[in-house]
């Protein structure tokens, strides 16, 4: 329902208005507004509703210590928040600040972490689309090379390996697309 939905927005908010700036669980709950909003914003495309999720969002990292372990999924939240508002807007510089929160998120998660393997495939995907988007290469390059340590970080029998090994295939499909079938 909804009401539901706003009431937990409303109850959440207060809760972080009423938690000391300086209290450890304020970033959490900055977080959990910041998804909450975005679940409104799914269901209704209000994109004031996404602009402030973007904006509790960027607050939730920004008061994460930067040696906290929950700022990798902060930052991934972060990331797929702006990336929503690319896909809406198509503007290019939320994808780019989408791609340096992924990257950021993907370099400080702890080596073979399947956090890691998320962020990097999270991380693949975005340069993927802006590489579909510029033309480039470069990004191309770095997609397919963060897609297999993705891969290579994910269990064989791991849920997540098999859409992982797909999105390899089709970057891999996509670069010969565009250097032709020289390529060996």
């Amino acid at each position: 329902r909804l009401e539901d939905l706003m009431n937990a927005i409303s109850k959440a908010d207060l809760a972080s208005v009423i938690t000391p700036e300086d209290h450890l669980d304020r970033a959490g709950m900055l977080n959990d507004i910041s998804s909450i909003l975005l679940n409104r914003y799914e269901r209704t495309r209000d994109m004031d509703d996404l602009e402030k999720a973007i904006s509790k969002g960027k607050s939730a990292v920004s008061v994460t210590p930067e040696n906290h372990p929950d700022r990798v999924v902060r930052l991934g939240s972060l990331e797929n928040k702006l990336f929503r508002r690319h896909e809406r807007a198509g503007n290019m510089d939320d994808l780019e600040e989408a791609i340096s929160k992924a990257d950021l998120a993907a370099s400080i998660a702890p080596e073979n972490n399947l956090d890691r393997a998320a962020m990097l495939s999270n991380l693949g995907f975005l340069l993927f689309r802006r590489s579909k988007r510029t033309g480039n290469m470069c990004d191309l390059e770095a997609v397919i090379s963060n897609a297999e340590l993705a891969v290579s970080i994910t269990p064989e029998d791991h849920p997540d390996r098999a859409a992982r090994l797909s999105n390899l295939s089709i970057m891999m499909l996509s670069r010969h697309e565009r250097e032709g079938n020289g390529r060996s």
